[in-house]
């Protein structure tokens, strides 16, 4: 079976991030912190990465009734979708459920799966740190394998 080249996007409070595979395959990941300022930024940073990829699918979250994504947060989350939805790929929203104990031991089981991400694992943080920036690229990546391609 061919895999459809596929961008997927995660927003996370104060970043988006991204993965781009194709033949099933990651080929390229990011962040922007800037892209996350605004709806109007998060909407341009989209239209940017399917002008750069022209993907023939984009997975973005479904927001669902008990997200704990708040705010600027959702509003971004918006205008990304809004943003796969007038483009020419198909656009799928998935809600991102959690199969495992922790996001650690989920980012553990993807690296395995897709080792050219293993050096962007971040550590397990404490209880007092902020949550690495890193992990968006992985919410990116689980949301593509949510989506069952």
């Amino acid at each position: 079976m061919k895999h459809p080249n596929t961008l997927s996007i995660a927003v996370a409070s104060g970043r988006i991030g991204y993965v781009y595979l194709s033949d099933g395959e990651v080929r390229d990941w990011g962040i922007s912190n800037v892209a996350a300022k605004s709806s109007e930024a998060a909407k341009s940073k989209t239209d940017f990465l399917i002008e750069n990829y022209r993907p023939d699918l984009i997975v973005t979250e479904k927001l669902s009734p008990h997200t704990r994504k708040s705010g600027q947060t959702i509003g971004n989350v918006q205008a990304v979708q809004e943003a796969a939805i007038a483009s020419d790929a198909q656009h799928i929203a998935v809600e991102h459920i959690q199969h495992h104990a922790n996001k650690y031991l989920e980012m553990n089981e993807l690296a395995q799966r897709h080792p050219v991400l293993a050096s962007w694992l971040p550590a397990k943080r404490k209880l007092w740190e902020s949550e690495d920036r890193r992990a968006s690229i992985w919410e990116a990546l689980a949301l593509v394998e949510q989506a069952d391609l």
